[in-house]
């Protein structure tokens, strides 16, 4: 096995483990079997909900291997070059600590809207007409360097946990890079 460059990280409960799970395992594993033995590593998280979400994402980033990391959640997607343009990134930006990308936030029966992030930006800014376009700070969901990020934990709760842990290591980000592009589709 060669030399793990991205870890995946992600956390299923009971209801999504039969749908959304399963769909997203197979989509990684698909996207990760297409680079060098052993440069992506995918993990996965179940638990019957007896663990808090931010102790449970402790727990996988305890566990990561990779040089980098990016936690997807269970019913989001992502589109079929995320780890290759992800990869790309972090090749040609040897050591940088955050790897951004656009999200595309998916509303049935409402307008989808687009977001783009930036480590300096404090508060989340949506333009909800006519553009419906939200810039805000960086997501769990972000390719972040891992000696970094283990350098701040999840709080042990449930509801608010991914961002208190980006408002803090984000503070201690001094390179991004952007990807200007929809990586990332938000259910």
């Amino acid at each position: 096995m060669g030399k793990k460059i991205l870890s995946i990280l992600v956390l299923t409960v009971p209801r999504r483990v039969d749908n959304y799970f399963p769909r997203l395992m197979v989509d990684l594993h698909r996207q990760a079997g297409g680079h060098s033995a052993g440069e992506i590593e995918v993990l996965g998280l179940y638990d019957n909900r007896t663990r808090t979400i931010g102790s449970k994402r402790e727990a996988l980033l305890g566990l990561v291997q990779g040089d980098y990391f990016a936690f997807i959640d269970d019913d989001d997607r992502v589109s079929p070059d995320f780890v290759s343009k992800i990869l790309g990134a972090i090749r040609d930006n040897p050591g940088v600590d955050l790897v951004l990308y656009q999200t595309m936030v998916e509303r049935p029966g409402a307008s989808n809207y687009i977001c783009h992030y930036d480590k300096d930006i404090e508060k989340p800014i949506f333009d909800p007409e006519p553009h419906k376009v939200y810039y805000g700070p960086p997501a769990h969901h972000h390719v972040w360097r891992t000696d970094l990020g283990r350098q701040f934990h999840f709080p042990d709760q449930n509801v608010g946990e991914d961002f208190a842990w980006t408002l803090a290591v984000r503070k201690a980000v001094r390179t991004q890079v952007k990807i200007e592009e929809v990586l990332y589709y938000y259910n």
